[in-house]
Parts: structure tokens; sequence; C-alpha cells
């Protein structure tokens, strides 16, 4: 049935062909009892070539007002009868031509009308044009019995030109191009009279009312397109056109469908021009014949939306070509033009209709003469493109009031992304024009993707470990492992053995169990060997280990022990692996003040123990030199201070705690309860008084009470003081000046700029007591408030920045979050795939870090074997390591995780392992998903666990770790995204706090840990509990600001270049799409075919049990209220688990610009590659926001700034 396929777009705005000739406006005045001209939705269906129109059923009408300047809009639904309803005053309703076949539900969103409501009314006011009767007669009565105005829902915009459907009429019959071709340049000699013309002289005829499209292909035939696209990619090296032509005398002529191959964009080369307006043209091979070029006017309606995109590209690669042409030195370049990249078209003639002059004489084709001011020539490269490139604008084209348009349209002054997102385009202009420009060092770095030199060596597939490592491993990876040994050289890593030289030992029997012997007397600091049974462990210890640290001999039974538990590795998150020293012992938290009493009959025997010691230098048969934590467990680096006595004292009292962290200046937050949640509000702390033990506190409010506009994270100074109680200080907080203008400008310095992660403000105006907001000055700032820090801001002299290594960097995203806490500068990073370094590098804060783009296998290999160079440093020089190692053998999405190829990627997670045996940084920190913590069967049976195993690698070699469950919508990202993290540090080193959540969860949030430690408790937990800054970010407002694309059919954004789509979807993809409905609870295509929703045509052969099941997800929409699912490397919507893809409003999948959205990567920064690479570069990184929260987690730590009180 004709109804059953998606309703073909049409123009917003445009109120439809019938009734009215091409090119006139649908508002233009009109008496009120003239017919009223009607929108109507339309629908497509493939008729011997054409697409036969039919109507659905909801239309609107357009009323034009008498002397008004808009149009009256009122909405017409057919009625049972098929007639449409709708009214205006002194007006009848329009009668509407209707398909005998009902129309499929929700073709129109599935929308009702509320219960109870009959009419609405709406006055327009037109009081500028007409007088009160006539003011009273535009009342406008919407009759929604049946509809109701439909939220989110816009006129669809047409993919096809208008001379594709059936039935259309132009209005002037339709010629042939040749023959048309042939009356104008007849017409053209006679105008020409005796004139004499050199045969190097063409001809020129306008085209009007034109839509360029695809000639008939495979994925998009008849679609129309942007000229850009022609000779751009390989295929694309023709394009049909519809228009008319004329001679600019009167004679006109319509064609359709016309071939072309060439088109022109003059003004290239010459500043002194500031666009290039009426120099833009196109030819035919009849034309090409004849000498002669159609010169492109004014667009038909439908593709008004593709010419104005198209325009600004050709002004972009004008100005670009101009500034290339001033600053780059090419002319002592090689100008050869390579083969290899040349387009699959013909040699180009293109450059021959540089048509600049007027009169339409035969252009110069030789170089113009363009004065060259006394400037230094260099390469041009894409940083260029950030702000010089707008400054060297300015100075040419600033009085321009086109160009002041243009650049208005973009509405930034970087350019960088749109030099990325359009480098073909570009380099398609700049090879086909200047001589030498295609060989600037800027198409290397956006284009061919080869500044970074790869490591040319053979790429080692195996994991490539330390002796060390491999012992660790190699039960569960084996031959996935390849062992390097270090040469016998120190290397400057200390490679710990796994034998452990025993000297004394407790006695035991013949089968290894302890004799019991007889103690009368212990002492403080002795370690005694104890039965335990009937306790809360899962699995029965025969044998218990304590540390006595305290003796209460005032009981009547005797001596009381008062003990810390040391736990054996099989008693802690160690159990679930193979870890190498069973001699080893582990201090804990855990006493027994609250347990049964311990007396001396009660034990066993003495324990020989080391303390503070590693493997290979104790005598002992133990050794301890760790602590671990128990209520979230972690292991830490024994202290002294761990010996005196258990943490069960009474400690100090919250005023003294929030005493020791604070001083007057600083800021803070302070809990605080808003409607129906709890809150959390920045403050500054004005003074302490100690006798009442009470904290004065300078309030600020949040800008946004008084202005939507401004950002979240925004604050007033306020002159209001009031005392809280110390319970109520939770953390630090900071907070930046800034002035409004740079506010407004978004000149905010990182991690400022970030709308509130981490806990960071911005602070430009006060607020006084009559509510009247004042912007400050730049030196007019409060000197009381003790400012937050940048991310340059200087180190104490002791603590210099740590050097950072970035392993499978990616994009960088990780490691630039990490260096915005500003005590790590990446200074070298590592990753195989090319486009993610190349856009590594294009945000380099940075230019000295060292890129390694090869194999993480080979990079350690070398490192392993002491091949160090400015790539692989040495290991007294490496402080920090990042790690985000590929997580796709762990991922819940992948169904093929336990092949070969996935197995390889899970090894990869003990490079991470041999990196710290190499380097020994002073702090690690790994990435990946929580399937890395999944147990796992081998194919020989065995269960492992990875993060286990992991744990036990890491611990042996004597670092401390901890582990968090973190996601990513607890830091401000609109995005469902949980990812485990294991953090490392040095012995003796500070271990980094948890991250603070500065955003809430929405209403249902399910716990989620790791596997179960062996006392029956999941362990990485996420953090639901407690009160943050700031609400849940959905997807609508992280998407706030991006343009409706519609069915983002036209290919280009202008402010937002990454706006772009990463996959192309045919006609029948983009028609299922348009049915997946936009309200309610069926979202999915799944239950769009259960209800009838969805034309039975995309479901009928459905054959796969998954996608049968009531739950499937292929297809389903985003909801706009919620979160955005996981962004991964690739859009799947037909996936029965993943599929969750479509925008909650418009008929798409979602961009690449939304899926950075989600991720958090801030609006400025660059992404290389096509389409599909930048899309998975952005699903491969670590959220911005959390990797940001990391960074001032690590920024604490660093510097020694405990000063999170409570969660």
């Amino acid at each position: 049935m004709a109804s059953q396929l998606s309703p073909s777009p049409t123009p917003a705005g445009d109120s439809g062909y019938a009734g009215r000739k091409r090119g006139e406006s649908s508002n233009d005045s009109m008496p009120l009892d003239t017919t009223p001209e009607i929108t109507e939705t339309d629908c497509e269906v493939w008729t011997s070539g054409k697409r036969k129109r039919t109507v659905m059923s909801t239309v609107e009408v357009n009323v034009p007002a008498k002397r008004t300047k808009a149009a009256i809009t009122i909405r017409a639904t057919r009625t049972a009868n098929g007639k449409a309803k709708g009214k205006k005053a002194s007006q009848p309703a329009a009668k509407l031509a209707v398909p005998e076949e009902p129309a499929i539900p929700g073709d129109v969103g599935d929308v009702v009308a509320p219960e109870g409501l009959e009419e609405m009314t709406e006055t327009v006011d037109n009081d500028d044009f007409l007088d009160e009767e006539e003011e009273q007669n535009l009342t406008v009565v919407r009759n929604v019995t049946e509809s109701c105005f439909l939220k989110g829902v816009a006129i669809p915009r047409l993919m096809f030109p208008k001379s594709q459907y059936e039935g259309f009429d132009f209005g002037m019959p339709v010629e042939k191009e040749p023959e048309v071709l042939t009356k104008l340049l007849k017409a053209e000699a006679v105008g020409a009279g005796d004139k004499t013309v050199s045969e190097d002289d063409f001809s020129c005829f306008s085209l009007d009312r034109f839509t360029i499209y695809y000639p008939t292909r495979k994925r998009l035939s008849g679609e129309m397109t942007l000229l850009s696209n022609l000779n751009v990619h390989r295929g694309d090296n023709l394009l049909l056109f519809d228009g008319v032509l004329s001679d600019g005398a009167g004679e006109s002529y319509y064609v359709e469908g016309v071939a072309f191959a060439l088109l022109s964009v003059g003004n290239y080369e010459r500043k002194e021009t500031h666009d290039v307006s009426g120099k833009i043209w196109i030819q035919t091979p009849s034309a090409k014949e004849n000498n002669a070029w159609y010169e492109l006017k004014n667009p038909s309606d439908e593709y008004s939306e593709y010419w104005e995109a198209f325009v600004w590209l050709a002004n972009l690669s004008k100005h670009v070509i101009d500034f290339l042409v001033e600053k780059c030195d090419f002319e002592k370049r090689d100008i050869e033009k390579p083969d290899i990249d040349k387009p699959d078209i013909e040699k180009p003639d293109i450059e021959k209709p540089d048509i600049d002059k007027p009169d339409i004489e035969k252009p110069d084709i030789d170089k113009p003469d363009i004065e060259k001011p006394d400037i230094e020539k260099r390469d041009v490269v894409l940083l260029d493109f950030k702000s010089d490139f707008i400054d060297w604008l300015k100075v040419h084209h600033s009085e321009s009031g086109a160009f002041q348009k243009w650049h208005a349209m973009y509405g930034k002054d970087d350019f960088r992304q749109a030099i990325a997102a359009h480098c073909d385009w570009l380099w398609n202009q700049a090879f086909n024009g200047s001589t030498g420009l295609n060989e600037c060092k800027l198409w290397k770095e956006v284009r061919d993707l080869g500044v970074i030199d790869p490591v040319r060596e053979t790429i080692e597939r195996k994991t490539v470990v330390t002796p060390w490592v491999h012992e660790c491993f190699d039960h569960v990876f084996g031959e996935n492992l390849k062992k390097v040994v270090p040469p016998p050289k120190d290397i400057g890593a200390t490679f710990e053995a796994v034998a452990i030289p025993i000297a004394r030992r407790m006695k035991r029997d013949k089968t290894g169990n302890i004799l019991r012997t007889k103690i009368t007397s212990v002492e403080p600091g002795t370690v005694v060997a104890l039965e335990r049974e009937g306790t809360e462990w899962s699995k029965k210890i025969v044998v218990w280990y304590a540390y006595v640290h305290g003796i209460d001999k005032e009981s009547d039974l005797g001596p009381e022990l008062k003990v810390i538990w040391l736990y054996a590795h099989e008693d802690t998150i160690l159990a679930k692996g193979k870890y190498p020293h069973h001699n080893e012992l582990f201090f804990s938290d855990h006493c027994n003040c609250n347990e049964k009493p311990i007396h001396l009959s009660d034990l066993i025997g003495i324990v020989p123990v080391d303390f503070m010691v590693g493997p290979g230098v104790s005598g002992k048969e133990f050794f301890i030199r760790q602590k671990y934590r128990t209520s979230d467990p972690a292991f830490m680096t024994l202290t002294k201070a761990d010996l005196i006595s258990c943490t069960c004292g009474p400690g100090i009292t919250c005023y003294e705690e929030v005493r020791l962290s604070f001083e007057v200046g600083d800021t803070v937050l302070l809990g605080s309860k808003k409607q129906d949640r709890d809150s959390l509000d920045p403050v500054m702390i004005h003074a302490f008084n100690d006798k009442e033990g009470m904290i004065a506190v300078r309030l600020f409010e949040r800008k946004s009470r008084y202005d939507p506009k401004a950002r979240p994270n925004e604050i007033l100074w306020t002159p209001a003081v009031k005392p809280v109680g110390p319970e109520f200080i939770y953390r630090r907080c900071h907070v930046q000046f800034v002035s409004e203008t740079d506010v407004q400008a978004g000149k905010i310095p990182a991690p400022y700029g970030r709308d509130g992660t981490g806990d960071c403000f911005i602070m430009s105006a006060v607020i006084d007591t009559d509510r009247k907001i004042k912007p400050y000055a730049h030196d007019s700032f409060p000197k009381t408030l003790r400012e937050g820090y940048c991310i340059d801001s200087p180190l104490p002299n002791d603590k210099p920045r740590m050097k950072g290594m970035d392993l499978f960097c990616g994009g960088g995203s990780f490691g630039r979050g990490l260096e915005e806490g500003g005590v790590v500068d990446m200074k070298w990073a590592v990753d195989i795939d090319v486009p993610a370094m190349a856009t590594y590098r294009a945000n380099l804060r940075n230019q000295d870090t060292a890129l390694y783009l090869g194999s993480v296998n080979n990079y350690m290999e070398d490192a392993i074997r002491g091949k160090y160079s400015d790539l692989v440093p040495h290991p007294n020089e490496v402080d920090f390591i990042s790690a985000g190692s590929p997580c796709q053998g762990f991922s819940n999405a992948n169904q093929l995780k336990n092949n070969d190829t996935g197995l390889r990627n899970c090894s990869l997670v003990a490079s991470v392992a041999t990196a710290l045996d190499v380097f020994r940084p002073r702090h690690a920190l790994l990435e990946n998903v929580g399937g890395l913590a999944s147990t796992r069967k081998l194919s020989t049976g065995v269960e492992v666990n990875v993060f286990a195993q992991l744990v036990c690698c890491v611990v042996g070699m004597g670092y401390q770790i901890q582990q968090f469950t973190l996601d990513s919508w607890s830091f401000g990202s609109a995005q469902s995204r949980s990812r485990l993290f294991l953090s490392i540090a040095a012995p003796g080193v500070s271990l980094p706090p948890r991250p603070t959540r500065s955003h809430d969860h929405g209403v249902v949030v399910r716990k989620r840990g790791l596997f179960t430690a062996p006392n029956g408790d999941k362990f990485g937990e996420r953090e639901i509990e407690g009160p943050c800054p700031y609400n849940l970010i959905t997807f609508k407002n992280g998407m706030r600001g991006l343009p409706n694309l519609g069915t983002g059919h036209v290919g280009a954004c202008i402010p937002f270049p990454d706006h772009r789509h990463s996959r192309t979807e045919n006609n029948l993809t983009r028609t299922l799409i348009s049915h997946v409905p936009k309200f309610g609870q069926n979202r999915t295509w799944r239950k769009a075919l259960d209800t009838g929703a969805m034309p039975m045509l995309f479901g009928n052969k459905v054959t796969n049990k998954t996608k049968l099941a009531p739950h499937c997800r292929s297809w389903s929409r985003l909801h706009e209220d919620g979160l955005c699912r996981t962004v991964t490397t690739q859009l799947t919507p037909q996936c029965a688990f993943t599929g969750t893809w479509l925008h909650p409003m418009e008929d798409r999948l979602i961009t690449v610009m939304e899926a950075r959205r989600a991720q958090s990567f801030p609006d400025d920064e660059v992404l290389l590659g096509n389409n599909a690479q930048a899309f998975k570069i952005v699903g491969n990184s670590v959220a911005r926001s959390v990797a940001l929260a990391w960074g001032i987690s690590m920024r604490y730590a660093y510097l020694e700034q405990h000063n999170i009180l409570r969660r």
C-alpha cells in the first residue's frame, strides 16, 4: 500500500508546489478570500521510475493574511468521511484530496489529543498591518478533536528533487539540454553581431531554480546532494541537475536530469574580493564541446538548504586558498602533482573558468599577479587555523558585510574543525587550483594523516611481557604471551624473583600442620597464630594470624589480647588469582575490639614475621609490607603508625577535621536542602569560631537563578555571611574569577569550562542587597577569596609536574583530562591507530610530546631490552602511566570475545603490568570495562579472573592499589557509561581519593560492583548515595545548542562541522527510522511492529529469535529526558542488544557531534579522519568528564591535599 511507506520530507517553510510557481514565497500578500495553499505531507512509492505522491492523514493549510508579512497556519485533520476539519474566521475550511486507503497509525507521531481538550485559540498580533476589525477576523481556531499540536514534529524535508515525483508539473515544458544550448548559442551569436570573437572566448549562461542530485546508483539514486561531493570521493564523478537555463535576455528553458562532471569556483587567490558570489559554474559534456559554462544563480526551494551549505564551503575554500598562497612557501617545492591522490576525473579543465570579469570575457588562466607583502614564508599547519587564520581574514575582509555574514554562520574563530571535517573538498580545490598548494603540510596533517612517522618494523602480535609478568599470567594467556628477558645490565628496574629463601619457620608436623606450643606470655608487636571457626568467611580457614597491639591484664579470665588480624592472600580479593608470594601476609584494618576476647590459651604458636621488607629480603617464614583495607578493598603501604594501635580510638572531632583541612578564604561545598533533594553549594570560609565550634561562611548564588542562559557552574558573590556547623562542610571546591566578556566569548580556562565537573566554579559578577547583578572588572575581584588552581598554575618547588606516559592513548581524551588536573604532563604517547594518533597530535597542549605510532608490544620489547630513544624513555624518567587497554575482549557487547582476536586483546592487559615492571612509575591508572573483573572459562575448562590476576601481579611488585566503578553521568556526561578503574601508587606514595561526584543520578539506579570478595561482599561498587552540586545531565541537556538536522541528509552543519553522520543510510532504512514512534513507551522497531505503528514490510521476513523477542532493541530511540547509551566504536542500530542509536525526536542516528557531547569532549577539540574513524575515536575514549575528575583526584594525592571530609 502506498500509505505504508514513510512520508517524503518537505523543506521547512515550503508550502509545496501546488497552487503557485516555483520561486514564489508562501507568505506573499493575498486577499482573505483567496483559496488557501495546502502543504501536504508526502509519501514515496516507486512507480515507473517516478515517485507516486500521496497525501497522509495530517495536512497544514497556509492561509496568507491580507497585508501581513506571515502566513497564518491552520492544522487540518482528516475526518471519518475523508474531509478536512479546521476553522478560520469568515473563511470556509479547505477541501483536501485524501487517499482512499487508511493511514498507518504512527505516521505523524502517534500523538493523541489530551482528554477533555476541545479547542485551542491563538490570536496573531499584527498591529502594524491590520485595523481592529481585520485583527478580530484573524483569530485562529484549531480544532483538536482528533489531533493536537505535535511537539518535536517538524515539516519533513525533501530528499529527492520534485521532478522525481509522479504528477509533478514545473509549469514549463521539459527540453533537452543540447537543444537548449544550441538555441542559446544562436541567440548569443545574433546578439554579438559583427563583433570579433576569438576561439579562446567562451559562453556563459544562467542556471536558475536548480536542483543537484545523484544519478542512478546503488544506494543514493536520485537523492539531492552537495556540489562539494563532486569529484571528491571515488565514484562521485558525475551529478545531475534540473533547472532553468537562460541567456539573461528573456529566453528561458526548463531541463531535467542533465549530467555534468565539471565544477569551477572563482575569486580564488584574489584577496580584494570577499566571497565567491556569482562565481560558481558547472559544465556539461555538451557545454564543453561548445566552450560554454552555466553560472549557478538561485536554487529551487527544496535545494536551498544544500546550496546554502555549499556556498559557505566554497567561501571557506576561497579563504583557505588565499591564506595558503600568502603564508605558504610553496614556490620552493617540487610542484609536480602526485598521481596517487588525483580524483578519478578528467584532467582538470576546472581552472579554465576562473570567470572573474563581469563582461564574461575569457579569464586569464595564468596565475594572477598577487601583491606579495614582505612576510615570512613558511609551511601552514592545522594549528594556524586556531587563531592566525581569523586574524588574517579580519585584516582583509572585516569591512565586508558578506564576510561578516559568512563568519556569523560559523559562530567562532577557531576553524580547525571546519578544516578537518571538509579536508577532502578543500584539498580538491587546492589541487585543481594553485600550483603547489596541494603539497602544503596542512594536507599531510588532516587528509593523509601522515605527519607522524610509523615505527618501521614488523608488528609483534604476541603480548610482550617481563619474566615476572609472564610468571603471573602464563596460566591465563599462555601462547599469546612473549617473554622477553632483560639483558644482564641494570636497565633501571628491579625484576623481582618468585622464589623466597626461608630461614625460620614455625614448628610443623610431617603433613605441614602447625604444632601447638604453650604460650605463657606475649608482648605487643608479636604475631601469633590461633584457630578460628564459625567465622563470616565463605572459605573455611583453619589457622589465623594476628598482630598483638595491646594487652588488657585486668580481665578476670587472664590477659586479653588486643589484636589486628593479618590476612593471607587467599583471604583478600587476590583469592581469585594466582599470587606468587605464598609467604606474604597483609596487615589489615580489622581488629577484635568488638569480637570475642582472645586469651593466651587460644594461641597455638608465635609466628616469625619480618615487617616492612619485600620478598627475597626476609629471613623469616612470613613478611608483611602492605596493609589490606577490608571495607573498600585496597592494598596500601604499611607504616609504623599502623603498628601502634587499631583505628577504634576516639579520633578528632568534626570541627577539628575542618580546621586542619581548610583556611580562611578557601572555598568548600556546603550541604543544603533544595526542593526534593539534598544538594551541595559553594561557599567561602569567612572565619572560624573555635569557642563555639562553628564556621562562618560567605554564601554564593547560582547565576542561573537569574539568567537562564548562564552556565550551570557560574556563581555570584553575595554580601551574606552565616554560621554553619562543621558537619555541613563536605569537601573543597575550586572557584576561578573570569570576566563576563571572557565568559560570553567562551574563553574560560580549563577545567572551569566543563560546566562543573570536578567541583569547579566560575565567578564574574556580584549580586547586591537589591538583587542587582554587577559584573566585576579584571582588577576588582574580591581579594579575600583564594582562587582555585588553573591547568598551568605553578607547583611547589619540590613537586615538579609528573612526566606521564599515555599507553593505548587513542585520541588522547584520557590523557588530556588527566593533564587538566595540573600535576601531569604527558610526555610519551603510544598507539597503533593512525587517525587516533593524528587526533592526539592535533590537540596537544605541549608540542614536546613524543608520539610512538606502532604496537605497544614492540614498544615494550624495546624498553625491556634497553633500547632507549626519544620515543622510548629510560625507566627513571617516567612518573605516571595511564592506560586504557583494549576492552573488546571483555565487553558484554562483543559476542566473539572468546575467539583468537578477543583473547589477544585480553592479553594486552598484561602490557600494563609490563609497563609498571619496566618503568616503575610513581602513579598509574588503568581503565577498562567492568567485564575485566568477570570470571571466564578457558578452553581447558579452567576458570580465571583477569582482573584478580592483574591485581596479584601489581601487588606482588609492591605497588599499592585500589579499584573503583565510576559512571560517566556522575561527572556531568549525558551517557550511561560505567567503567572499572584500577588506581596504582608506588610504596609510600599517597593513593588518590575516589573522584568526587559532581552530578546526581537518575531515579532508578542499580547497585553495581565487581566480584564477591572472600567475606561474601561485593566490592568496587558504584557510588549512588550522598548529595551533589548538580542534577543529572540528560540527553536533551547535553545536546543543547545543536541545530535540528531533520534526517541529516544535507550532510554538512556549518556551525558544528562534526554534526555529521558516521554512516550513510539508504532510503529504505530512512523510511524505517521515520516509522519508529517518538512518544510513549513503544519507541522501538520491535514494539512498533507489534502495535501496528510500523508497516509489516519492515519485519515480515525477520526470523532471528533475538529480534522477535519483545525486549529487542534494534532501531530503538534514545529518550531525550534520559541518558545516551554507551558510545561504542561504531553505530549498530540493527543489533538486538545494542541497537538504541536513534535520535529521540529526529529521524536519524546520532551524529559524531552528539557522540562527542555524550563523551564530554570539549566543543573546541578536533577529530581527524573520515566520519567513521572520528566516531571510532570518540567511542574508544575515556569520558572526558571522568578523566578530568581523576586529574583533580591525582592532584590531591600528589600535593597531599587530603580535604575530602565526607561524600
